[in-house]
């Protein structure tokens, strides 16, 4: 119940916005009468300087499952206050890497090639991580040659080639484009590149080019398949395929079809398949074409977002990979039917097969990790993590214990007293728990099962209880209400005893389309029979995010209005205090709020250094803990984490503590007065002790104007966001060269001096969901801005001619980008899910753009000056 929202932001907003077809209209605060009440925050008295704890490094000794621990104290307040105590390792695997998107079967070994962090793990028998190699940049393509013992590796930025052998990093390649899929034969190994028409043929180990494949200009290939039979090289690029005849090099084959990266061979018909989508009916299918006479010999229906396909070498089934179901789809080759359907997690990606052809590996890129699939019961036989990041975790002060739910594991563990991790259930992508304090019953949401479990933790028994109807991709979250013997999971309302179905919850988001949307985290208060739920609010463009909606429980009714603020990221409910804490990230503006759980009056909020992640509270000290990130700057690829602690009466500062990684998820026991931060990639959990301390003075609070803007319902309107401006740096006195004519209305201190002239180019523009995309024309770069006040930059590759780079059907109002903004928005999987569908077609026109000390500054054709800075983030000037 206290999972992080932060970490929701990539996985959940696909799901949400294919089913949110809203276009926005204005929301407002909870229209609910309540008189001012004085809390102790109001104090002018500016804060004085609070002590920062800088906590010890953690102990190097990694802590395995199995290893012992020392057993804490039973009275740890450490004579300093606030303290780290220790640092829990969930698992002893060797290496990790984040978005898995290629695999590789060879010689009784799964590689995975993660694509965050650049690293190929090696998994000994598709069971268990033994060790990874280090590679550069952002991986792509993987090839296994088994019968020479090699493995082959390509990345984009930097551009290069990899050689491993005997589970090593031989040698090393630059190429001159980034590359798009790799294809090994013999000692022979195939290169396909973004933004060069041609596919280069290597020869190996020597590492030398002996030619190429000359494609149709803006043909670009994004799988390949060799045919060594009837010696063609099968090519797919964007709604073409093409044949090349292996000696000749000629093109001896050229299809049409809608497709774009999916090709699989299969030898023995004599025939390849390739995705194909009808617009008509939004459906995507494989096609199967002979390979002699290129006829089209039928199609078979599967998910959305195919990204990878192979044919059983043995029955000849066919099996797909379909991103956006979380999929993989068996097709029975004579009937081509869907035979089976394997339900595996989020953001399905890649595919391999053992040398026994009796398990089915699949990549989640969006979950972290492998599932290995038995292909004669098809069920999932285990989770291999890249990635071991806790989306939840729970703290059962009866049991001394704190459960932790880790998706990309596909189980819930817990610690123990001694700080030792156990297993407790597998379960596919757990997302959500809550504890029932009464009973000691846990209850687990998976996403991927679309299941609720109902764990009995003494004896690790679970009962599943299937959601019904829960959307694909749609978030799940959990909680429990023991006074009424109720659990709500999603917006389903479950008796605790006998697990039946008692009836439903909707939550409407504030558009005029009153489309329901499902909570990614919810609260019960007990007393006042209400559920706090965060979930979309329907609306689209700067001003779309998650807020907290209110919900009678009684009566079923959804209270007008919300709580907190827009882009919630976590909420705290203290039901004792009658307080709600909840976080919120709007463009560059963090803050927490808190909110009055009778009234629902809005009574305090401060501003936050860091990007909040989650929070929790311990009672007995009145003190907020805040789990933050701080991005990365200049360099420095990783982001960094604090632990700011509040306390909650004034809102004053505490502690600060850095922490070695970013924060995934917190949580609180109330009894040891512990706080338990979930930090980085490798299961690492760090116990800190609470204790109390004179409470701090207040901070002077500046007032702030709604974080929730009036829309107006114009695309002009919807296409600029209004983000919340930090106080300007005073303006410098004199500058060695002038402000362009274009930007001195506008307030351009944070930016500090020009450090060049002005110059006019060509730019284009689209709104988009959650965001904006700028292509600029003198260095043909985009700059992807996203709503939460943050950007990326990427060359923009698109040659044409073909318009869309992948197969996306847009809901209802929307529209799919082109182009280099569609090529950008298929390419990277982060960029479509955080920005959402288009509001408007791209347009274009001449702007004037000028270089400053901290950034940039640009005007678009409707008076609106845009400013990316160097440490990552964006802002629109105001006018002076």
């Amino acid at each position: 119940m206290s999972t992080s929202l932060g970490k929701w932001s990539g996985k959940m907003v696909i799901g949400i916005l294919l089913v949110i077809l809203a276009i926005g209209m204005a929301g407002c605060r909870p229209g609910i009468p309540a008189s001012p009440i004085p809390t102790a925050t109001s104090s002018p008295t500016p804060a004085a300087p609070s002590p920062t704890f800088t906590p010890a490094p953690p102990p190097t000794t990694a802590l395995p499952p199995t290893s012992p621990a020392p057993a804490p104290s039973a009275s740890p307040t450490p004579a300093g206050g606030i303290a780290l105590l220790e640092e829990v390792r969930l698992s002893d695997q060797p290496a990790f890497g984040r978005e898995p998107v290629a695999l590789s079967w060879m010689n009784g070994k799964l590689y995975i090639l993660c694509r965050q962090d650049p690293v190929l793990l090696i998994a000994q028998d598709g069971r268990v991580v033994v060790g990874g190699i280090s590679l550069q940049g952002y991986p792509v393509a993987l090839a296994a040659s088994p019968a020479a013992h090699r493995l082959y590796a390509a990345s984009e930025s930097p551009n290069q080639l990899y050689l491993i052998e005997n589970d090593a990093l031989q040698k090393t390649w630059p190429l001159p484009a980034p590359p798009t899929a790799l294809l090994a034969a013999g000692d022979r190994l195939y290169v396909g590149y973004s933004g060069l028409s041609r596919i280069d043929i290597w020869q190996m180990p020597a590492g030398t080019v002996l030619g190429s494949f000359q494609t149709p200009e803006g043909f670009y290939a994004y799988s390949m398949a060799l045919d060594a039979a009837r010696n063609i090289l099968l090519a797919v690029g964007f709604q073409r395929v093409l044949g090349f005849d292996v000696t000749s090099k000629d093109i001896v084959m050229d299809q049409y079809t809608k497709s774009y990266q999916t090709l699989a061979l299969d030898e023995k018909l004599g025939r390849w398949y390739v995705n194909d989508y009808d617009e008509s009916t939004s459906t995507s299918w494989m096609a199967a074409f002979d390979i002699g006479t290129g006829a089209l010999v039928g199609r078979a229906a599967i998910g959305q977002d195919p990204r990878q396909a192979l044919v059983h070498p043995i029955t000849g089934r066919l099996y797909v990979a379909c991103s956006w179901d979380g999929a993989v789809w068996e097709i029975d080759a004579a009937t081509l039917q869907a035979a089976r359907t394997f339900p595996v997690g989020n953001g399905t990606t890649a595919l391999a097969l053992d040398d026994s052809g009796r398990r089915l590996f699949a990549a989640n890129r969006a979950d972290h990790n492998v599932v290995a699939i038995d292909l004669d019961t098809g069920s999932p036989t285990g989770w291999i993590p890249t990635a071991l990041i806790p989306s939840d975790m729970e703290a059962d002060s009866a049991r001394q214990r704190i459960y932790v739910a880790l998706p990309a594991a596909g189980a819930v563990q817990y610690m123990d007293a001694n700080l030792q991790a156990h297993h407790l259930i597998d379960l596919p992508s757990p997302s959500d728990m809550a504890l029932d304090p009464v009973r000691g019953t846990l209850y687990v949401v998976s996403q991927a099962g679309r299941s609720l479990a109902v764990v009995d933790p003494d004896v690790v028994s679970a009962q599943m209880v299937p959601l019904e109807d829960v959307p694909p991709h749609a978030p799940l979250a959990v909680a429990v209400d023991a006074s009424r013997e109720r659990v709500y999971a999603g917006t389903h309302i479950i008796h605790a005893v006998s697990l039946q179905a008692v009836s439903a919850l909707r939550i409407t988001p504030l558009s005029i389309w009153n489309m329901p949307v499902e909570p990614v985290e919810t609260w019960v208060d007990p007393v006042q029979q209400r559920a706090f739920m965060v979930a979309f609010n329907g609306i689209p463009g700067s001003n779309g995010g998650m807020v907290i909606y209110v919900l009678d429980l009684r009566t079923g009714e959804q209270l007008p209005g919300y709580l907190g603020g827009v882009s919630t990221t976590a909420i705290w409910l203290d039901a004792d205090g009658r307080r709600l804490y909840s976080t919120a990230v709007h463009f560059s503006s963090y803050r927490l709020y808190v909110d009055d759980l009778d009234s629902l009056a809005h009574l305090s909020e401060r501003r936050l250094d860091a990007m909040p992640i989650d929070i929790a509270y311990v009672p007995a000290t009145h003190h907020l803990f805040i789990a933050g990130q701080i991005p990365a700057a200049g360099a420095q690829r990783t982001a960094q984490g604090e632990l700011l602690v509040l306390d909650a009466r004034t809102l004053g500062e505490v502690a600060r503590i850095m922490l070695p990684e970013p924060p995934a998820s917190i949580t609180a026991d109330a009894v040891s007065r512990r706080v338990y931060v979930a930090v980085g990639i490798q299961g690492k959990v760090l116990v800190v002790q609470d204790a109390p301390v004179p409470a701090p003075p207040a901070p002077t609070i500046t007032p702030t104007p709604s974080p929730w803007p009036t829309l107006t319902p114009s695309p002009a309107a919807l296409s600029a966001p209004t983000p919340q401006m930090p106080t300007p740096a005073p303006t410098p006195t004199a500058c060695a060269r002038p402000v362009a004519p274009a930007f001195r209305t506008f307030d351009t201190s944070l930016l500090g001096c020009p450090t060049d002239a002005e110059v006019e180019m060509d730019m284009a523009e689209q709104p988009f969901q959650h965001g904006l995309m700028f292509w600029r024309g003198d260095v043909r770069q985009i700059y992807v801005l996203w709503g939460d006040g943050g950007y990326m930059a990427v060359a923009d590759a698109w040659t044409g001619p073909e318009e869309y780079a992948c197969q996306a059907p847009a809901p209802a109002g929307m529209v799919q980008p082109k182009r280099g903004f569609g090529l950008v928005w298929c390419t990277y999987p982060e960029v479509r899910g955080r920005l959402g569908w288009g509001l408007e077609p791209e347009r274009g026109y001449r702007a004037v753009l000028q270089p400053f000390e901290r950034g940039l500054a640009w005007h678009n054709d409707r008076g609106q000056v845009f400013a990316i800075f160097f440490d990552g983030t964006w802002q629109m000037l105001l006018p002076r």
